[in-house]
């Protein structure tokens, strides 16, 4: 099950972490949005996109790791393991189509206006 369990890692960091750091940029630099989650925007006003985002998504990928590891380590609990990055992976799903989603009506909106 080596395998399953890469490929939900590599989904959770895909969909997590790029999908989020590139919606979040983009709507930043060149859409002109603002981020509305306060701690990441503070965060990001401090040390900028790049830094931010990898501190808050790696704090959140440390604490899935933590958890699946403990997981892993005993017999009865080994099943629970992909349940912390499968969350990781679901939360960033949800995260990438919504900044998709804003994108897109910003988008909209722009063409409106003119």
């Amino acid at each position: 099950m080596v395998w399953l369990d890469t490929a939900v890692w590599t989904l959770a960091v895909v969909l997590f972490v790029v999908g989020d750091w590139v919606t979040t940029r983009y709507g930043l630099a060149c859409a002109g949005l603002v981020e509305r989650n306060p701690l990441a925007g503070r965060a990001i006003d401090r040390v900028g996109v790049t830094a931010a985002l990898l501190a808050l998504n790696g704090v959140a990928l440390g604490l899935a790791a933590g958890g699946y590891l403990h997981a892993s380590g005993a017999p009865s609990t080994r099943q629970y393991r992909l349940l912390f990055p499968g969350v990781v992976a679901a939360t960033g799903l949800v995260t990438t189509a919504h900044n998709l989603r804003v994108l897109v009506s910003a988008h909209l909106e722009s063409g409106r206006r003119e």
